[in-house]
């Protein structure tokens, strides 16, 4: 266990993340190799800023409030949640031409400021609701489960739902150019104006 009240730095070769780490301001991750979470591993912490250059997952009961700037250059970058109230992007998540899978658990994911995702293809899933209304340049929406409240995604490029969509509440997509692929589905349990698929 680590424990600071400050901000804390890692850096390094390739590694797994084992017992707790926790800090009340900024965790710093980076390495030219990879990132990973052994099995209970947590991160607690005000913020998180990483740069993992062959991806990074960080899977276990992370509890961090903000997600700032994040660099990976293969490998991409998953993340799981389980902090009550949710965790924000408010940086740049860049895994240009990568997967971003992001999940959460007690909360909501949301985008606040200059946050936004870069990548190829995103995926995850929240139990409280998905707003991400950033500049996002992300080429296809994979796989997304949203078991409570609305999701919302706006990304400033052409847009492919290449997997399923399912959420609990209503659904907003808008993009600059929409194609919905034969694997690709978009399902809503909301009533009224479930869906809206929005393309300029």
């Amino acid at each position: 266990t680590v424990v600071a009240n400050g901000d804390i730095t890692f850096g390094g070769p390739a590694g797994s993340l084992v017992g707790t780490i926790k800090v009340t301001d900024t965790v710093s991750l980076t390495t030219v190799h990879t990132i990973s979470q052994a099995i209970g591993a947590r991160i607690v912490a005000g913020s998180l800023r990483l740069d993992a250059e062959e991806g990074a997952s960080l899977l276990g009961a992370n509890q961090i409030a903000q997600l700032r700037d994040i660099t990976t250059d293969t490998g991409g970058f998953a993340y799981r949640s389980a902090r009550t109230g949710g965790v924000s992007i408010v940086g740049t998540i860049d895994a240009a031409g990568q997967t971003v899978d992001l999940r959460t658990a007690n909360g909501a994911l949301t985008q606040s400021g200059a946050g936004r995702i870069l990548a190829q293809r995103l995926t995850g899933a929240s139990d409280t609701g998905v707003t991400l209304a950033g500049a996002n340049q992300i080429a296809e929406l994979g796989a997304f489960t949203n078991t409570g409240g609305a999701f919302a995604l706006n990304v400033d490029r052409a847009l492919s739902v290449v997997g399923l969509v399912d959420s609990a509440g209503a659904i907003r997509i808008q993009s600059e150019g929409m194609t919905v692929a034969a694997a690709g589905t978009v399902r809503s349990s909301a009533t009224g104006a479930a869906v809206v698929l929005a393309s300029d």
